[in-house]
């Protein structure tokens, strides 16, 4: 049966400390509280606890860290205090990863820190906006407010994720459905065709010729095509890492016809709901727009946004620092203006973030309304292009024998 170490205070008030064994935590934890101990760490010890605090070192999904922080909330929301809510969500974790993280952020909070400077402390886990919106609502007084605004941008952003996924996700397997009809026809139909018309005076139909042609050349320079885009692929990684060729391509990708639209409204929204929460939340200004820098996706906008971080510490006013903005839409450069004048700002910057985020759901439904049909023509087309002329070339062989 499992060993746990435990720490807890007496009903004296004491710091004491031990071990107790018990199947599984929770019932751990009861055992310490029929002590009359009230217990705020209990852990495992043993090679099994060592193999899951080493799984726990792994990464956090996002997805976890919604959950666990959407469970935090709640607790807090309730008027728990901090350590209670933390313990409370701990024991209720359903994946060891959380309940890790979890109870980690319980144990700094316990020896008094607070819980921005709990999250911090987990590397990895929470970004440096989370930690920044935790910090700015346990300054203000407005922790559980804070932590909802920052539960619904995680709800916002993987619902975002989730359509731009979903809606590719038929063009998709309609482009690994072309590609594997054309394997079957390259690979199988055509090299047992060609056979038929060696040594015949008909001429082979061009199908036929271009097929044989393309597989031959596959034959005899697969191998070092293969290694070229393997070279490639290496080289094109490499330089993803290099912020100086992230910063370029970003740019680039601003500038892009359809794809530049998709990603501006995105990183608008990004921007507008991410500052609005920490100025919500009580953030100095300029730590609002430093931190939201740091989280934006594209360099070519945190790059603009961090030229209007040093032109407000110049002492230029919002609206002027923005202006050298100019992937950030007319419109909501005009509502943030509106909102600092009427001192509206958090208010109208979360207004600026609803209006992007519908504006860019629109026109990924456009797109593919338009997309779909269209990409299921040509690749009808073009497949039952091909399979017309290699069903012609085999009926053409029926001639062969007269």
């Amino acid at each position: 049966m499992p060993i746990f170490s435990y720490r807890a205070y007496d009903a004296d008030g004491r710091l004491v400390s031990g071990s107790v064994t018990a199947r599984h935590e929770a019932e751990a934890l009861q055992a310490l509280n029929h002590r009359g101990l009230v217990p705020f760490q209990a852990k495992e010890t043993g090679a099994a606890a060592a193999r899951r605090a080493t799984q726990s070192r792994r990464p956090l999904p996002a997805a976890d860290v919604g959950f666990l922080l959407r469970d935090l909330t709640t607790l807090l929301e309730a008027a728990l205090p901090v350590d209670q809510a933390l313990r409370i969500a701990a024991a209720q974790a359903g994946s060891t990863k959380r309940k890790a993280v979890l109870s980690s952020l319980h144990e700094h909070v316990v020896r008094g820190n607070t819980l921005s400077d709990a999250m911090a402390a987990q590397e990895g886990v929470f970004s440096s906006s989370q930690v920044a919106v935790a910090r700015a609502g346990e300054v203000s007084g407005s922790l559980p407010r804070s932590m909802r605004s920052l539960c619904v941008t995680l709800d916002r952003d993987r619902e975002l994720k989730g359509r731009i996924t979903g809606a590719f996700v038929y063009p998709g397997i309609l482009l690994a459905m072309a590609l594997f009809a054309l394997g079957l026809i390259f690979g199988v139909m055509v090299p047992a065709i060609t056979p038929l018309f060696t040594g015949q005076d008909r001429p082979m139909p061009l199908i036929l010729v271009v097929a044989t042609g393309v597989i031959e050349f596959l034959r005899s320079y697969g191998f070092y095509l293969a290694v070229a885009f393997a070279a490639a692929c290496a080289s094109l990684a490499y330089l993803l890492r290099t912020e100086e060729f992230r910063g370029r391509l970003d740019r680039a990708v601003l500038n892009l016809p359809v794809v530049g639209d998709f990603v501006r409204q995105a990183e608008t929204a990004r921007f507008a709901r991410t500052f609005g929460i920490l100025l919500g939340s009580g953030a100095p200004l300029l730590q609002a727009v430093a931190i939201t820098a740091e989280v934006m996706g594209n360099r070519g906008f945190r790059a603009a946004l961090l030229e209007s971080l040093e032109a407000l510490k110049r002492g230029a006013r919002l609206t002027a620092a923005l202006s050298s903005l100019d992937c950030l839409p007319e419109a909501s450069r005009s509502l943030i203006a509106v909102g600092e004048e009427t001192n509206r700002l958090p208010e109208l910057l979360l207004s600026v973030a609803d209006a992007s985020e519908k504006d860019l759901d629109n026109r990924i439904e456009r797109l593919m309304t338009v997309l779909t049909p269209v990409l299921t023509l040509v690749i009808g087309c073009l497949v039952g292009g091909i399979i017309l002329a290699v069903m012609n070339a085999v009926l053409s062989t029926n001639d062969l024998a007269f």
